[in-house]
């Protein structure tokens, strides 16, 4: 199967190199010269970005960031990528924020210069984007690039892990747990990492399912190694303290094990069980060794959790589902519904950009807050970029089965937009923004595959064209 998704992925229109296939995992395509020092500038540029590293070598974090800009346009694949309608759709919301940056009531055109400017945030986000859809087609690259960034990423989420743990049996807050995890005295300080892993604690969930694409190509040692890391990123984010991640983490339990790519429901169950065992270890903790399990940070999260569980699927009486769900969300429902009035005043244009002050718009749910901000001229182009994917990857699961690849992208991009509609995630710290847009170009690649081998795509010409160029061009792959 494993071998089948490889050559199943599409190579140019516009990469310009033959496929060479041997043994999966072992010979893969003639790498363009391009692609090597643009996925090692990537690599380092998402390791300059962790958060325990960008103060000390935040000089480089910016320059890293510059440098894969401007290499974007001379590497392999950059035209191809443009020409995908889920990516022209992206580029279309990026014009929609421009635009309303340019007519905004407090914003000039020196606005859209800024690093906080989402336009500028998504332009330098883009190479990240090309990096995944370039790296799906290079199984080993990927798996060495991936591994790489994951082990350094590893060795600063054991400490956090450590703190997270030790905080939780002490039932300390947010500021006093992450002083003690990197070892100040200073709780401000603290504060201001609780802050950064806002944005880091769904990087290391999100981390923790991109790792799921490397399962077939990795040895049983690998494979365990990559495991105790998927673990140690779980651990963070679930005891990080923040009651959003805690839900994204146990929707992609549940997504898991819909779509692990096994065939029976034994092994289905397996996976629900070993992404189950994070939670059990977490609930030991809250119960077992705290002494009152809705004190200290990790513990309100997962209370939180529970009440908006329980509001959801057990409910209660008139106002007091409505006082529990914002008790349960931190107050996320009232914002969701200003942002929600908001768009509703206008809903094809919006309400533009007005300020950081402006209480019209939320400001904590992406999608609503577009809604809000830019209206259905922006709303429809970004619902456009992951509606066509997701169907594409449900595409190819129901043609051909699933792996793991495809599989991952799933769980992750559905993953994604739950926390885009509890969090202003996709568009606010660049550093996250580079991660989350190396992991949408790996769902791209595979959505891309899908769509040029599912027999649904057959009847399409410019498909038919596709496949022909590329078989007309390339050797056969080596039995």
């Amino acid at each position: 199967m494993a071998s089948a998704y490889l050559q199943s992925l599409p190579s140019t229109a516009g990469l310009k190199f033959p496929r060479q296939l041997g043994t999966f995992g072992a010979t893969t395509r003639s790498i363009p010269n391009s692609l090597p020092p643009f996925w090692i500038a990537c690599a380092l540029t998402l390791i300059v970005a962790h958060y325990q590293v960008w103060g000390t070598f935040n000089l480089v974090y910016k320059i890293m960031g510059t440098v894969v800009v401007v290499m974007m346009p001379f590497t392999a694949g950059f035209s191809r990528l443009l020409s995908l309608p889920a990516v022209l759709w992206l580029l279309a919301f990026e014009l929609v924020m421009v635009a309303n940056m340019l007519v905004g009531r407090y914003l000039t055109i020196s606005s859209l210069f800024t690093t906080a400017s989402a336009p500028v945030i998504l332009i330098r986000s883009l190479p990240f984007l090309l990096c995944g859809y370039t790296l799906a087609r290079h199984l080993n690259w990927q798996r060495r690039f991936l591994l790489f960034v994951g082990a350094v990423y590893w060795l600063f989420a054991i400490q956090d892990a450590r703190g997270f743990i030790a905080g939780a049996r002490a039932q300390l807050g947010r500021a006093e747990q992450y002083a003690q995890t990197q070892g100040f005295d200073d709780a401000n300080i603290g504060s201001m990492y609780a802050g950064a892993f806002v944005y880091f604690a769904p990087l290391m969930l999100f981390f923790a399912i991109a790792l799921f694409r490397l399962y077939p190509s990795l040895s049983k040692g690998w494979k365990l190694f990559v495991i105790v890391m998927q673990t140690t990123f779980t651990i963070v984010a679930v005891l990080s303290g923040f009651g959003a991640t805690t839900v994204m983490a146990f929707l992609a339990i549940i997504l898991l094990a819909i779509y692990a790519p096994v065939k029976t429901v034994g092994w289905r169950l397996y996976y629900l069980g070993v992404s189950s065992a994070i939670y059990a270890v977490f609930e030991f903790f809250r119960r077992g060794l705290l002494a009152e399990g809705g004190k200290g940070a990790a513990g309100q999260a997962f209370a939180k959790f529970s009440q908006l569980f329980s509001s959801i699927f057990w409910g209660f009486a008139g106002e007091d589902v409505a006082s529990s769900l914002e008790v349960a969300s931190s107050s996320r429902v009232s914002l969701l519904v200003t942002s929600f009035k908001t768009f509703l005043q206008n809903p094809v244009m919006g309400h533009g950009f007005s300020g950081v002050g402006d209480l019209a718009v939320g400001g904590h749910s992406f999608l609503f807050d577009t809604a809000a901000t830019f209206g259905l001229a922006g709303l429809l182009p970004i619902l456009a970029f992951f509606t066509l994917i997701l169907f594409s990857l449900w595409r190819a699961r129901t043609a051909a089965g699933a792996s793991w690849p495809p599989s991952s992208s799933t769980i992750f991009l559905f993953t994604l937009l739950a926390g885009l509609v509890m969090n202003p995630l996709f568009l606010n710290l660049l550093s996250l923004s580079y991660f989350l847009f190396l992991l949408l170009g790996f769902a791209i690649a595979d959505a891309d595959a899908a769509a040029l081998t599912s027999p649904l795509a057959a009847a399409s010409p410019r498909r038919a064209l596709h496949r022909a160029f590329f078989s007309a061009n390339e050797p056969s792959a080596p039995r």
